[in-house]
């Protein structure tokens, strides 16, 4: 039950203590989060992200909690997870089935994944990006006006139809995701709700799904239709590119670097492509810290040193139960970073620093 009450400290107190009378009890510090992650409804990097939200002196922090809160770090994580999972799995089953015959990734092979892991980790730890050093994902969400061409376009990216496409106004209501790279740096790509559809209940809640994932992206894709275009094209505004669609039913000449394409036969997808990897690569020295507990940290670099004690061992081609040992050890401090493996006396520390029930 929610009580919605106006904003009076004194009419908060009357309404508490009533509460507690009729037999229900003030909410220990930190328990409506940590609830949540043991529901399942946060990892427990985000649970630490509602206490920095909550302590936030400034904007700059507030804006850096809620990166954390959105998953930020969780994202981040599961990149180098990926990794290491795919370094450990061929030598758990050469180590189960010996007799066999299962292809082991050479240390070379590996050699590049696992240094890029531990850099990643060290650089998480230090809570800082250096400049030119790359993230592990970005993520590039897909913004405009019904049946503009968006999910056309999103398909056309991604190389495969994930998304539905019909020529009915408001088709595309949830936000769809897809995976793609460009330059070697992971990109989510998200299509969303056409702008200005919001005739039913459902359609509000798209927009407020929408407007969710357009604050969180990193890159926003504008997609314009150029059978409609009032204006001549335009490169769109800072963190945006501007993207014409229906290049093919639209003739005549169209303005030098402006990004066009034709969904229909795949003309100027490899330019967005390239203009995206190109967007990725100026903004990564400018990409800003997250906040990341003395906690987090230690976590992180204990998994960097086993990423590199696996990588050591690949080299001097150590037997594989070492290997496997060391990227092991990885994966525990990870999960211990996202909550998976996490004790209950480190979840104790944690919550008892909220200062109120949320």
């Amino acid at each position: 039950m929610e009580f919605h009450l106006a904003g009076s400290p004194l009419l908060l107190e009357i309404a508490q203590e009533l509460c507690v009378r009729e037999g229900a009890r003030v909410a220990e510090a930190g328990e409506f989060t940590r609830r949540a992650y043991l529901n399942g409804r946060l990892d427990l990097t985000r649970a630490e992200a509602v206490l920095a939200m909550i302590r936030a002196r400034d904007d700059e922090e507030r804006r850096a909690a809620l990166a954390l809160l959105e998953g930020g770090l969780e994202r981040r994580l599961a990149v180098i997870r990926d990794r290491v999972l795919r370094a450990l799995v061929p030598l758990e089953l050469a180590l189960d089935f010996s007799d066999q015959d299962v292809e082991i990734l050479s240390g070379a092979d590996m050699a590049p994944d696992m240094e890029r892991s531990a850099r990643e980790l060290e650089d998480l730890a230090s809570g800082a990006q250096e400049a030119g050093v790359q993230r592990s994902c970005f993520r590039v969400a897909l913004q405009g006006p019904a049946n503009a061409g968006k999910s056309s376009l999103f398909n056309r990216l991604l190389g495969e139809d994930v998304s539905l496409v019909t020529r009915i106004a408001g088709t595309t209501r949830d936000a769809l995701t897809g995976e793609m790279e460009v330059g070697g740096v992971r990109i989510e790509l998200v299509d969303t709700a056409g702008d200005g559809v919001t005739n039913t209940l459902a359609d509000m809640r798209a927009h407020e799904v929408r407007r969710r994932q357009l604050r969180e992206a990193d890159l926003i894709l504008e997609v314009r239709d150029l059978r409609n275009a009032a204006v001549a094209p335009d490169p769109g505004r800072p963190g945006r590119l501007r993207v014409w669609t229906h290049a093919d039913q639209v003739p005549g000449e169209l303005g030098t670097g402006d990004l066009v394409v034709s969904n229909l036969t795949g003309v100027g997808v490899d330019e967005v492509r390239r203009e995206i990897g190109r967007w990725l690569g100026e903004s990564v020295a400018g990409v800003g810290p997250l906040l990341i507990t003395g906690r987090q940290a230690s976590a992180l670099r204990a998994a960097a040193d086993a990423v590199r004690r696996a990588r050591g061992g690949f080299a001097r081609e150590d037997g594989l139960e070492l290997v496997a040992s060391d990227l092991r050890d990885a994966l525990h401090h990870l999960r211990v970073l996202t909550g998976e493996s996490a004790s209950d006396d480190v979840l104790d520390r944690i919550f008892s620093e909220f200062c109120i029930g949320k």
